[in-house]
């Protein structure tokens, strides 16, 4: 039936998509240099964190990896539209997971056939820019037809420059995404998969005087959870506030010390015991050599106070971001931070998370990339319940140009966790082959 399935309406899809749409480029997520090497991070909330590209509008190549390099003769050519550029893309693929469930006994596999349509607007214009990012992820089991999943995004960004180094940028979006079984927020013994729907706007401005960088950014995020099967999940339902000051001083053209503030107000609306108000306040670095090695790092101090559960936290914290072009075919990608992280598990107000990841691609050839990266973590749940979880992920992968229309992946990729709390962890092994068309 799987087969039966993928040859009657996939491949069909695909190819009229490809007729009609022709390829483009998948979901913009991290800036280019904080960018995965098939795609965006998502956040640990699980929602996507994609990537302004309205804001993304000066030395493209600065500081880029070998996997986000230009590549004239492999580039995806996009559609004009008036004084707008269109990128359509489809791909779909075939992915096996021995452990669909996230069990730590007895786990069980399945094939799952993968469909990624995108459509991407970007606006050419000399002064201003407007940007919309909309694509789908889809999973259709083969034996477990009850975990299937569509998630989305929709977000539109624009620009409003004021003058040289001056401007305003706004936007707002929309995510349908389904919690994964590997998360500790997915919900226990449910028929079903777990969902969420994200609304988001935001709002900022940036001045650059001299030497001197001021920016002012202003986010609200209204998270609705679904059922999952037959037990309710409205007692999740929040809205996110979010403000932050940021003020930077070029010291010289490689480095820029910065100052960050961050404020934060969490509404649960059917459950106020939930809600919280806290803080982070950054002192960090910019540093750029060039643009063949460029990275941030900061310490924080981050405060979190659950008023109506007696609770507050303060937590040292800290972030690094690193990218080494250390050859003109090799980049090496460091990335470490710890983020307090909202949790839905009984007993615990909130999750401490330390992440650790090492990531290299190499340029084979000009038509074949390959990639690899390992990493860990750490996650201590905040309160009575006492738990400490530690997380391992590693994997390679490989994409290879066909022409500037097509290309292909092949991935492996583990992932463990081992937890103080029985009956929460798991290992899985997921291989993953695709197809990818654009323009």
């Amino acid at each position: 039936m799987r087969y039966i399935f993928f040859l009657n309406y996939f491949i069909p899809a695909c190819l009229l998509l490809w007729l009609a749409l022709g390829g483009g480029i998948g979901a913009w997520a991290e800036p280019a240099s904080l960018q995965d090497f098939f795609g965006g991070m998502p956040q640990l909330d699980g929602s996507v964190n994609v990537r302004n590209p309205v804001a993304d509008v000066a030395e493209a190549e600065r500081g880029v990896s070998v996997a986000d390099r230009s590549k004239p003769e492999y580039d995806p050519t996009p559609i004009p539209l008036g004084s707008f550029v269109l990128f359509p893309s489809f791909a779909l693929g075939e992915q096996f997971d021995d452990n669909i469930y996230a069990t730590p006994h007895h786990p069980q596999g399945d094939f799952i056939s993968l469909a990624h349509p995108a459509l991407n607007l970007y606006s050419n214009w000399g002064r201003h820019a407007l940007a919309v990012t909309s694509f789908a992820d889809m999973g259709f089991y083969a034996d477990h037809s009850g975990e299937n999943y569509q998630n989305g995004v929709l977000d539109i960004q624009g620009r409003y420059d004021l003058a040289a180094q001056s401007w305003l940028n706004a936007g707002a979006g929309y995510q349908h995404i389904t919690i994964p079984r590997s998360s500790p927020d997915a919900v226990a013994g449910a028929s079903g998969k777990s969902a969420f729907d994200v609304y988001q706007t935001n709002l900022g401005f940036y001045r650059g005087l001299g030497r001197l960088q001021l920016g002012l950014q202003g986010s609200l995020r209204d998270l609705g959870f679904d059922a999952a099967g037959s037990l309710p999940q409205s007692a999740r339902d929040r809205n996110e506030w979010e403000g932050a000051l940021h003020l930077g001083y070029e010291l010289s053209a490689n480095v820029t010390p910065f100052v960050e503030v961050v404020g934060n107000a969490k509404d649960y609306t059917q459950n106020n015991t939930r809600s919280s108000t806290g803080s982070e306040t950054r002192l960090g670095t910019q540093v750029d050599f060039s643009g063949v090695t460029i990275g941030k790092a900061y310490v924080s101090a981050l405060y979190q106070d659950y008023a109506h559960l007696g609770q507050t936290e303060v937590r040292p914290a800290y972030g690094v971001e690193v990218l080494s072009n250390v050859t003109p075919l090799t980049s090496l990608r460091f990335n470490a931070a710890r983020q307090l992280v909202e949790t839905d598990v009984a007993g615990a107000s909130a999750v401490v998370a330390d992440t650790i990841r090492l990531q290299a691609t190499h340029e084979l050839r000009r038509n074949l990339l390959l990639n690899a990266w390992v990493g860990t973590g750490w996650e201590d749940f905040v309160g009575a319940i006492g738990r400490q979880d530690n997380l391992y992920d590693a994997g390679a992968g490989m994409r290879y140009f066909f022409n500037r229309h097509c290309y292909g992946d092949a991935t492996y990729h583990y992932s463990a966790r081992e937890s103080s709390a029985p009956g929460n962890g798991y290992r899985d092994d997921v291989v993953l082959v695709s197809l990818g068309i654009r323009e």
